[in-house]
């Protein structure tokens, strides 16, 4: 299902059965990635008990992107947006690298929303990373090191999707097909 928040019209899915008893787990996904190469079963899995609302973030999967800067700020913006929009008060959230992040910045902006939270492999902080992560590969030394292989379940999620979604001039990378949209 897509929404219209804050100028995106952001993809989401509900899996499970609504519990009044049960506040829904929401699921935030990792930098370049989506629902299926962050969490794999994990969804379906949790819809067996709960109510399961699975996020695609700005850029991301199946949610376009948009001409405005992508931030952790921004995504947790439009996180809090789309929650408010589908009448969730209150949510556990479960957040996976980038995700984990944008569930901290909702933990600390906005407690009242959040009943309690799985961060994984989380920083807040970019001295939490090597140094390495914010150069650009030397000349002569491969952009797709350590291995192309890591780069292939994402690369199937990604052309796996159907998409409906705006072009932007941001997306697709020049090393990936563009979507038929």
């Amino acid at each position: 299902m897509y929404a219209d928040i804050n100028g995106l019209k952001m993809f989401y899915e509900i899996l499970g059965t609504s519990d009044p008893v049960k506040v829904p787990v929401v699921l935030l996904h990792g930098a370049i990635s989506a629902t299926g190469t962050s969490f794999g079963p994990l969804p379906d899995l949790l819809a067996q008990t709960r109510q399961v609302i699975a996020v695609e973030q700005q850029g991301h999967g199946r949610t376009a992107d948009i001409e405005r800067p992508m931030s952790v700020q921004a995504m947790a913006d439009d996180t809090l947006a789309l929650l408010a929009n589908l009448g969730i008060r209150q949510a556990d959230l479960f957040g996976y690298s980038l995700g984990a992040a944008i569930a901290l910045n909702i933990i600390t902006n906005h407690p009242a929303v959040v009943r309690k939270a799985v961060l994984a492999s989380v920083i807040y902080d970019k001295t939490g990373l090597c140094p390495e992560m914010f150069g650009r590969p030397e000349s002569g030394e491969s952009a797709d090191a350590p291995g192309p292989d890591l780069q292939i379940p994402f690369e199937q999620e990604y052309r796996s999707r159907r998409w409906n979604c705006p072009r932007s001039p941001r997306r697709p990378s020049p090393r990936s097909t563009s979507p038929s949209c």
